[in-house]
Parts: C-alpha cells; structure tokens; sequence
C-alpha cells in the first residue's frame, strides 16, 4: 500500500464552492443583452429582512449572482430562469462582488441593527447645524451598506406571482454587486406597495450613474446555459452577427444545454 504525502493530498482536496458564479434569466433577450453589451445593470428589488420584533422593508440596486455547483443547479434555475452565463469567481472577487450574511429570523442580531438604524434616521431629522448633520449622515449611510448585503435565511420567496412559504434563501449561496450607497444611489423605500412606479423611478435614476453597470470581458465567461438545441441555434446566429474570429469560437464553446448537464450529474 502506497501512502501518499501530505504535500499531494492537499493538492487533491476539493473545494467546497465552485469556481464559477452563475447569473440567471427568463429571456434569452437577456442573456443576448448582457453578451452584446459587455456589462450586467444593477437593478432595484425589494428585500424583506425580519429579526425578533423587527422587520425592514427596502429596495437595493443589485445585480446577483449564485455560487453553486451544476449539480445543484436545477431548482434555481426553476425560479430564476433557464439561461445562464457564468463567469469565473475570480473575476467576481476582484470586482467586489461579495457573499451575502444570511441571518436567522430568530436571532436578535438585525434587531439590534435596526434599532441603531432608527435612531439615526431620528437623529438625522432632529440635527438642524449643517456640520453636525453632514457627519450623521455618513454614518447612518455606513450602516445601509453594511444591510446591503443581509438577507433571510430563510423566508416568503415572491416570485413571478407566486410565493413559496419557508424558501430556504441559504440554498442559493447568493453573491451580489451592489454600487455603494451615495448621495445619488440610496435604498428605495418600499412602503404597503402602494408606489407601483417606486422601482421604475429608483432605476431612471440609477441607470444615469456608471456605477450601475458591471463589467466583464469575454474571456471571463465560463459557461453559457440555455435550456434547448433551438435555444443553442439561436444563440450561435446571434454572436455570429455580433462578434468574431477567436472570440466567437471561444464564445460558442462555452455554450451547453442546462437539461442534459442536469440528467448527467
């Protein structure tokens, strides 16, 4: 029996998480928007996070993203949608992207952050010296930077119409880009949905700054997922008007159909 260093096990050991992050989409549209442009757009979305006794209600510019192997690939794409382009963390990391804090309903954590978070939204209302308000106001935009990135473990998942009870969000291993909060760029607030224009209006006003759009090059593409033959067909035709030489031999290489990748792992 041949026992093998400890140098060379630890070269074998697999990592726990992927080395691509995967962004899905129901259209594939979409998927050609976002190749064509070179840049994913932040957009608003609403986020419900609750804590013992304590619930906020906001929308946060994001685009987002999952860091989850192809075999567990399946369910998220139910909900999400079937076309895929996923690019290497690598890339993720050095644009900033991070891991989103998953916090327990139960736990009194948020509480405890919320409650900080309303005592500053007083103190900003109350603080009539420009100095003084200038340096509340910092503060009180660190602490929605830092909640930019919580969410639920678990919770209601609201989805084209429908809502799933008890949705486990953890299973999602969600990575976001979310452009720092600034004069310009604030949490929306969402208030009984009454403003069905609130996220429209949000967006106008987001898409004017450059930090909305992430960029990515071709050849930090990994995988692109889409659900069938004619999806792939259409797809070729559509890079082919649109890129070429190496680039779109590269491109097309990337290209598998999610429904045989799934019945193979």
């Amino acid at each position: 029996m041949i026992i093998k260093p400890k140098a060379e096990l630890h070269h074998i050991e697999r990592s726990l998480y992927p080395s691509t992050i995967f962004h899905f989409t129901d259209e594939i549209d979409s998927l050609q928007n976002i190749l064509s442009s070179g840049y994913f757009r932040a957009s608003y979305a609403k986020e419900v996070i609750i804590g013992p006794k304590s619930r906020r209600r906001f929308g946060i510019p994001m685009v987002s993203f999952c860091d989850i192997r192809l075999s567990h690939l399946y369910e998220h794409t139910r909900k999400y949608g079937y076309f895929g382009l996923g690019l290497k963390k690598r890339w993720a990391i050095e644009k900033g992207l991070n891991p989103v804090s998953y916090l327990n309903s139960n736990c009194t954590m948020f509480t405890y952050f919320n409650e900080q978070l309303k005592g500053m939204s007083r103190e900003l209302r109350e603080i009539d010296l420009y100095d003084d308000h200038k340096v509340a106001k910092l503060r009180y935009r660190n602490f929605l930077n830092v909640m930019r990135y919580m969410k639920n473990y678990e919770g209601e998942l609201e989805r084209k119409g429908e809502v799933t009870k008890n949705y486990r969000f953890a299973n999602e291993n969600e990575w976001r880009y979310v452009p720092d909060i600034k004069e310009k760029i604030i949490p929306a607030k969402v208030i009984d949905d009454v403003d069905i224009e609130w996220k429209i209006k949000a967006n106008e006003k987001l898409w004017k700054s450059d930090s909305s759009r992430l960029y990515f090059s071709l050849k930090d593409i990994n995988y692109l997922l889409v659900p069938s033959e004619s999806a792939v067909a259409e797809l070729i035709d559509y890079l082919g008007e649109i890129i070429e030489g190496d680039d779109f031999t590269y491109l097309i290489s990337k290209i598998f159909i999610s429904k045989h990748i799934f019945s193979d792992l």
